[in-house]
């Protein structure tokens, strides 16, 4: 029991911090890298050593991702495809991640001791940076951007390897670490949106408005014949100039049921007529999402009619105002 408790206090010392980049973007690389590499930054690990204890061969670890991504976008002779690989940098050094369980720095044999160690995770092309068009975008078309753990040289056994915490992991001696840490944003394994070269993309807001008749006469919307009740318009912000994106559309009314009904002075007790709610040119069912696409920066629109109501049950209704309430949700959709 207190071999177990000393050993764990040990590896505790060095603790990990890996935060992913919040915007991607290719650039021209810096040092390390040269001037005609094209990089694109995914994400810092700084280790945290206040004892100044040794960190040896720092090893990506349990990385359960690609190695080589592919994206699409204008180049020097036009659409293409473009190979992608993985690298690590520090102090003025680089060097390729190639494989699953990868050494992070250029010398292996290299021994730290600094109290922050930061080791930069990028992309970079094996093509040079004057093959790509500045102010173009690039498409992600394949490679899974997986999970790591992280381990290092035990500094009293060079013949063993121990974890070290990435992100508050709780880690017990001699077992793997229940969790794995995102080179990209948690949850994700492939880019939201595609990468710019230049300026980084924030992240796309949408922004939905209703804008409703106020009354419309019921005989209008008989079986055979609609009526525009409201009007859907969705504004982007900061969004692609000429990118297509897409949301799911879902309506509800109060009692979520999957058909919709009028009720005499919106109150659901009283006399009821069922319509059909459109949404463009779709049937809408209630709690069932629609998908919104194409959608284009800056605004869009989309018409909302009632139809299908049986005029026989509106001529037997009580005379008064008819009213239902809809709550309408967006959510986006990854492009």
């Amino acid at each position: 029991m207190l071999f177990i408790l000393v050993a764990s206090l040990l590896s505790a010392d060095i603790t990990v911090n890996y935060t992913p980049s919040p915007y991607l973007y290719f650039e021209r690389g810096n040092a390390p890298f040269g001037q005609n590499d094209f990089v694109a930054k995914l994400g810092t690990l700084v280790f945290n050593n206040p004892e100044g204890d040794v960190i040896q061969d720092p090893l990506l670890l349990s990385y359960n991702g690609d190695l080589r991504f592919y994206f699409e976008g204008t180049m020097k002779n036009g659409v293409q495809t473009s190979d992608f690989r993985l690298a690590s940098t520090w102090n003025n050094k680089w060097r390729y991640i190639d494989n699953q369980t990868s050494h992070l720095l250029k010398n292996e044999n290299l021994q730290i001791t600094d109290t922050s160690v930061s080791i930069g995770i990028y992309l970079i092309s094996t093509q040079k940076a004057n093959h790509y068009i500045e102010g173009a975008i690039y498409t992600w078309k394949s490679g899974v951007f997986g999970s790591f753990n992280l381990q290092i040289q035990d500094e009293d056994d060079q013949n063993n390897n121990v974890y070290v915490p990435v992100n508050g992991q709780v880690i017990i001696e001699g077992e793997e670490p229940s969790s794995t840490t995102s080179l990209l944003q948690p949850g994700e394994t492939i880019p939201d949106d595609p990468i710019p070269y230049g300026d980084p993309i924030e992240q796309v807001d949408f922004l939905l408005s209703i804008i409703q008749v106020e009354a419309f006469p019921i005989e209008e919307a008989y079986i055979g014949s609609q009526i525009q009740v409201a009007d859907a318009q969705l504004v982007l912000q900061n969004a692609i100039e000429g990118f297509p994106y897409a949301v799911n559309i879902t309506f509800r009314n109060a009692q979520n049921t999957s058909d919709f009904y009028l009720h005499l002075n919106n109150d659901e007790l009283l006399y009821a007529i069922p319509y059909v709610l459109l949404f463009g040119t779709r049937e809408v069912t209630g709690g069932i999402s629609l998908t919104w696409e194409n959608l284009l920066p800056p605004s869009n629109s989309m018409p909302i009619f009632i139809s299908g109501i049986e005029r026989t049950q509106a001529e037997a209704a009580l005379a008064g105002t008819y009213k239902d309430t809809i709550f309408v949700e967006i959510m986006p959709i990854d492009t």
